[in-house]
């Protein structure tokens, strides 16, 4: 399966799969390559408007190196990137391919909207707690004398 995705990973296989590929982002030197995991997000190369998680290694040793990260809620919510690259000795290195997904997420969490009955709700709420307030002070004006 991962010789049918290679193309689209962001952090590919050597041409005999026995290493990750050095790129831009991220070099490797001598074994290193075949002695680590990824965990990699990824466009789904099956239907566009749906994404993938690969986690990759060349042996189950370092497989289980993805497994132990995201079974741990304190690493996986301190995630920054898209792809993750994780070692033998426990060292984490987050790594960004796509900036268009931090574009949208800043684009989520800037326009956020009250729907119609949330404005609605909150203009009863006001009314009615200015209508409390104005009887409690003509409660106590009247019974002050």
């Amino acid at each position: 399966m991962i010789k049918d995705i290679n193309k689209n990973l962001n952090l590919k296989f050597n041409s005999d799969y026995s290493g990750f590929k050095s790129d831009d982002n991220i070099k490797f030197v001598g074994k290193y390559a075949s002695e680590i995991a990824s965990i990699q997000l990824i466009e789904s190369p099956y239907e566009k408007t749906k994404a993938t998680m690969v986690i990759s290694s060349t042996t189950p040793k370092d497989l289980s190196l993805g497994r132990t990260y995201l079974s741990d809620i304190s690493l996986t919510k301190e995630l920054k990137g898209d792809t993750v690259v994780i070692d033998r000795n426990g060292h984490i290195k987050d790594l960004s391919y796509k900036e268009s997904s931090i574009e949208t997420n800043e684009e989520i969490n800037t326009h956020k909207v009250l729907s119609s009955q949330a404005k609605i709700f909150i203009l009863v709420a006001v009314f009615l707690f200015i209508t409390l307030i104005i009887s409690i002070v003509f409660l106590i004006i009247k019974y002050r004398k």
